[in-house]
C-alpha cells in the first residue's frame, strides 16, 4: 500500500476510517443495517428466550438493539471530529 492511500484513509481523528463505527461507508454501518434487517421483530423472542432457554442474556436485548440502531444510523461529521483533534 502505498503513503498516499494510507493517508487517504485516515481521518483527522487519527483512527483508519474503513474500521471505524461512524464510517458512513464502512462494514460496520453496512452490517448493522444488515443485522437488524435480519433480526426483524426480535424483540417478541427475545423477552420469551429468558425463560425457554433459561439465559438472562436476553433480558440485555433493548440494550443491544439501541447500539445496534446507533451503529447503523450514525455518519462521521468532519465537525465532530474537528472537536476530538482540536
Amino acid at each position: 500500500m502505498e503513503k498516499t492511500d494510507i493517508k487517504s484513509k485516515l481521518a483527522p481523528c487519527g483512527l483508519l476510517c474503513e474500521k471505524c463505527f461512524a464510517y458512513k461507508y464502512g462494514q460496520v454501518i453496512k452490517l448493522s443495517k444488515e443485522m437488524i434487517k435480519n433480526l426483524g421483530n426480535f424483540d417478541n423472542y427475545a423477552k420469551r428466550f429468558v425463560r425457554l432457554v433459561d439465559n438472562p442474556v436476553f433480558k440485555k436485548y433493548p440494550d443491544f438493539k439501541e447500539v445496534l440502531h446507533y451503529f447503523a444510523s450514525n455518519s462521521c461529521r468532519e465537525v465532530a471530529v474537528q472537536k476530538i483533534v482540536s
